[in-house]
Formats: structure tokens, sequence, C-alpha cells
């Protein structure tokens, strides 16, 4: 998208060269692009990192940068990028040698200290580039809450709030889950119930993720579901909703995905959809104009649609015969990283895990998880738990004939 608009804006000068790189393409290609002239580089930290490592060249080319710009700042500087982000600056010139643009549509106030490392304090200035109206896209956004009783709700309450969006003309729905297996397995779910579903997450090809974006954009009307793969920064015109399921991180990636919609003056609107244990969240945005409203009555012709979806993803699939573990070791990462905020702790937050995945998969219990993963999120010895367990080949001579598998409960 960066791409696109800086080419346009060297229509009428030909001479400046702008190269674009990112992961998920080949690195050959890059290698012989890179051999040439750039003015302008534009990449995501871990490529542009795998070349400053491995490519001929790129270092003495990056250690004559006069502009640095970090985009989507407060992103870039968060545990997960901070590391990469790191490592390239330190093949840069120091601030005092370079002019840097730090750009977000929200700066946490935990990052304050950390952006003063970046640039030159003595020179520095913030500036607002839009007005306070269109800071405040939540304004003139219509955002409501949906609290479900469990876990279980959260299906057929979204079914019925995708077919009500569905009947309105030009309809273009955004649809955010918390991880991007579950994504992939509501996109699964739903699409077995006859929707039309797009789907977008670190889980497909970098390919596949182009394509859908090019796709949604250019739709009358559609749907896409997504992890926050899209949550910022990229433009899609006229969407008119956008679905929140589950806890966001935090308030900033609500804010950001809320974004999506009521762009370019605008309207739009907002749903959050919450279980029980998740209600806290809405102390965090409880500024921001989130009314909380009923779940649509059940309905016949929603259940059906469910048990036709629901149907499909407890078929076994080839190559993906783990796939209830992997939603259930999935759904267990994220809330047990934000157990401080739900109000759940761990022995409960199993409980509702466990429910959950029964229910969805029609098991009788829960699937068992790697001891890799019980020890990561420190679920050894929590109640309701079934942790795998292998046991290593013996000596031949010992008459053992070989490996075999297991499982024991509460370990």
């Amino acid at each position: 998208q960066i791409q696109t608009q800086g080419m346009k804006l060297l229509t009428y000068k030909p001479e400046v060269k702008l190269l674009t790189i990112f992961g998920g393409t080949g690195l050959q290609a890059d290698v012989e692009q890179l051999r040439g002239r750039v003015d302008v580089l534009l990449a995501t930290p871990g490529r542009l990192l795998d070349h400053l490592n491995h490519t001929e060249g790129v270092q003495r080319k990056v250690s004559r940068t006069r502009v640095l710009v970090l985009d989507e700042m407060d992103r870039l500087l968060d545990e997960g990028f901070w590391p990469e982000v790191q490592k390239i600056l330190s093949y840069l010139p120091k601030p005092e040698k370079r002019q840097t643009f730090l750009l977000s549509a929200t700066v946490p106030k935990t990052l304050e200290g950390l952006t003063s490392t970046l640039v030159r304090e003595d020179k520095s200035k913030e500036l607002r580039m839009v007005t306070e109206d269109e800071a405040n896209v939540h304004g003139h956004v219509s955002q409501k809450a949906i609290i479900v009783p469990s876990m279980g709700g959260i299906v057929p309450t979204l079914m019925a709030l995708l077919l009500a969006a569905q009947a309105v003309p030009n309809h273009k729905v955004m649809v955010f889950f918390v991880t991007a297996r579950i994504t992939q397995t509501m996109a699964e779910l739903f699409e077995g119930a006859g929707m039309r579903i797009s789907e977008i997450h670190s889980r497909r090809t970098q390919s596949h993720r182009q394509r859908v974006c090019e796709e949604f954009r250019s739709t009358k009307a559609g749907i896409i579901f997504a992890s926050d793969v899209l949550a910022r920064g990229i433009d899609f015109p006229d969407v008119t909703c956008v679905i929140q399921v589950g806890r966001p991180a935090n308030r900033e990636q609500y804010i950001h995905r809320l974004g999506r919609t009521a762009r370019a003056g605008k309207g739009g609107a907002a749903l959050l959809l919450l279980a029980e244990f998740e209600r806290g969240f809405l102390e965090d945005v409880q500024d921001l104009g989130v009314v909380v409203s009923p779940a649509p009555a059940p309905n016949a012709a929603v259940d059906a649609l469910v048990d036709r979806g629901v149907g499909v993803v407890r078929a076994p699939q080839r190559g993906d015969s783990d796939r209830a573990a992997q939603t259930y070791v999935s759904f267990l990462g994220f809330y047990i990283s934000h157990l401080r905020r739900i109000d759940a702790d761990r022995p409960q937050l199993v409980g509702i895990a466990n429910e959950w995945v029964r229910g969805l998969f029609a098991l009788l219990a829960p699937p068992p998880i790697s001891p890799l993963a019980a020890g990561k999120m420190i679920l050894n010895g929590v109640p309701g738990i079934t942790v795998e367990v292998v046991h290593n080949q013996a000596p031949a001579d010992r008459g053992d004939t070989g490996s075999a598998g297991g499982q024991l409960s509460g370990k």
C-alpha cells in the first residue's frame, strides 16, 4: 500500500528508485534489486534484517541513511518487533546524523521513554497530522458491545449478526479474532454454513494474503475474517462494520481495528462480542462511547446454520487431524497471556476452554497438549489439563517393541 502511494508521488521523478521488500517472497529477487540504485527502501523488519546479515553491500547502503521512518511506530517498538528494530538501528547513522519520523495513530505511555532514544530530543517536535474530529474516529462510529454468558454463545451470536449485516446492500464487514488459528477455524465453520467468507491471517501464504486484500478492497460487498494482520495501516474503502470477537489485547488495538471503518469522512458501525469472563475490557474503553446491547434473540434458522457449520469443522480433514488441539492451545495461549486482565484464574480459564472446545468439536474430553506447551503456559498440574506423555523407545534387548502414546491427566 505504501509502495503504491510512493510510486504515484514519483510519477514525474523516474530517476528516484524505490524498492519494497517483505517476507513471504523470494530472497533472490530482492538481492538482484539491492545491487542496483536504491533511493527509498520500504521494508518489514525481519526481511531487512535478513539482508543486513546475509546480502553483500546492504550494510553499506543503509549506513548512509539520511531519513528513517518508522510507520505504525507503537507496533514496531513493542516486545515482538523491538529486538529486530534495535539490530537494524545499529547499522544506521546515529539520531543526530539522520532525520527520524515516528508515525502512529496511538502512542501508549509505556513507549514514551523508548521513543526519546530514537530522535534528537533537543530538536524533536510532536505533530498532529489530523484534526481532533478526525483523530477521534470513535466519535462518529456507532459502538456496541454484546456480552454472552459463555463461549458457547459466541458462534450463534456472530452468525445472527452476520446474517443481519448481509441484508444491508453494499455491506463490507471485517471480523477480527484473537488468534490466527481461531480465525482459520471460524472461517471454516462459517463457510461450511454457506456464507462466503474471505480469510486472512499469518497461517496463510503471502501471495494468498495479497490476493485476498486486493479482492476485498475492490469488492462492493463482502465479509472478511482476519487476525491482526489487518488491524492497522491497510486501507479498505467503504467498510460498513467492524466486529471484534474476543477481548482485544489492549485499548490501542481496539481503536486501530475500529479505524478500519468510518474512513474518509464516512460513517460506520462497530460491534464488540465478548464472553462474560472478558467483560472487564469494557473498563478500558468506557470513555469511547461503547454501549452494551442485548444479544440477538434465539432463532431456529440461525441454529440450523450453526449446526451445519459445526458439522464441517468436526469432520476429519486430510493433513489437519490436530485442528481441535491447535484451536484449543491457541485459545489458552492468548488468554493466559492476558490472565491479569480477564475475570478468570488459570483453573477457571482451563474450564472455560475445555467446555468450549468440547462443544465446538463434539469431544468427550479436551485434547491433550504437548509438555512444551504446558510448560510455557504454566499449566502443569492445573485441573482439567491433559498433557501428552511420550514413551521413549527402550533398548531392543529388553523386549520393548517401540513407543506408545499416552495421556496423563493433571500433569
